[in-house]
Formats: structure tokens, sequence, C-alpha cells
């Protein structure tokens, strides 16, 4: 995810919210990561200040400490505790939200995942 060089301020927090899926993915919270770059092109690793996931809203947040500047391509590595036991489509939108004590955010678009069921027959 690339934030532009004219947002005007950094970024503070980040949610990853599911939106569609049958089950509900879960992430290792403690083994979620950030850094500068892409995943061919591994940069500087960020500072998470805070990983949280609310499960009523299904939705994962991330505070980066100190805040990310402006112009940055950054990559979140996130790793499920297990792949979800029903095939289909999930759905995860992503907001961005600078620092502040009641900033608004804003949405970046969904990330998708497809995950399939194979079956074995003996």
């Amino acid at each position: 995810m690339g934030l532009p060089e004219n947002a005007g301020e950094p970024l503070q927090t980040i949610t990853i919210h599911q939106r569609e899926g049958v089950d509900r993915v879960r992430f290792d919270l403690p083994d979620t990561s950030a850094f500068e770059g892409t995943p061919s092109k591994e940069g500087p690793k960020l500072a998470l200040k805070d990983v949280t996931r609310d499960s009523k809203t299904k939705t994962l947040s991330l505070i980066f400490d100190p805040p990310v500047p402006p112009g940055r391509t950054i990559t979140l590595a996130l790793k499920p505790v297990q792949n979800p036991t029903v095939a289909g489509v999930y759905l995860f939108g992503v907001t961005a939200f600078p620092p502040g004590d009641q900033p608004h955010g804003q949405f970046l678009g969904y990330g998708r995942l497809q995950f399939y069921n194979f079956g074995f027959r003996f």
C-alpha cells in the first residue's frame, strides 16, 4: 500500500475489517509486522505500538509508533492462526487514520483472499 505524497498527514493507524467470508479469519497478533517497501523489495521494519482485534466487529487495528510519513510504500505481514474451513472469497476493508484524538479515516479499498476446498479421495 502506498501513502500519497500529498496525503498531508502521516499514517498512525490502519484498520482491517473482514467484510465477506463465511468463517472469521483470525490473525496471529504477536506475529504481525510491517515494513517499508514491497515483498520483493523489503525495506526497514516499522515499529508497531499496538496490534488489537475486536472479535465482535471482525476488525484488526495496527498502530504505528512513530507514524509513517506520507509518500512511503508499506507492507503489512499478517499470519492467520489457521485458514478458514469454508472455501470462498474473503474481503477485507482497509482504512487509514492520521494521528489525533478523533481522526477521520480514509477508506483505501479492499484486500481479497480466495480459499479453495481441496477434497481428497482414497
